[in-house]
């Protein structure tokens, strides 16, 4: 990730929207990271989306509660996302 995140903020997961930028010091940043603190099993699903990627290119993985995904996201999906708790690293 290079340097420490500035902000985190609340993740709602979407098929359609993208998450928020952030403006910092007049520029618009995606996450650089995603964290994921999800309630119950050991284990959930996050679908995501990178920045470079299209919105049809889908990157699926299986984490453990408390993981920092270091990938600027585009969009976190609900469909295939059964991890709740999750986070934006601005």
């Amino acid at each position: 990730m290079g340097s420490p995140g500035t902000m985190i903020r609340s993740v709602t997961k979407s098929d359609s929207a993208d998450i928020s930028t952030q403006t910092i010091q007049g520029v618009k940043y995606y996450p650089r990271a995603i964290l994921v603190m999800h309630d119950g099993s050991a284990v959930s699903n996050i679908a995501l989306i990178g920045i470079n990627d299209g919105d049809t290119s889908t990157i699926l993985l299986k984490v453990p509660a408390g993981s920092v995904i270091p990938l600027q996201t585009k969009k976190v999906l609900s469909t295939g996302t059964t991890a709740t708790n999750i986070y934006a690293i601005y």
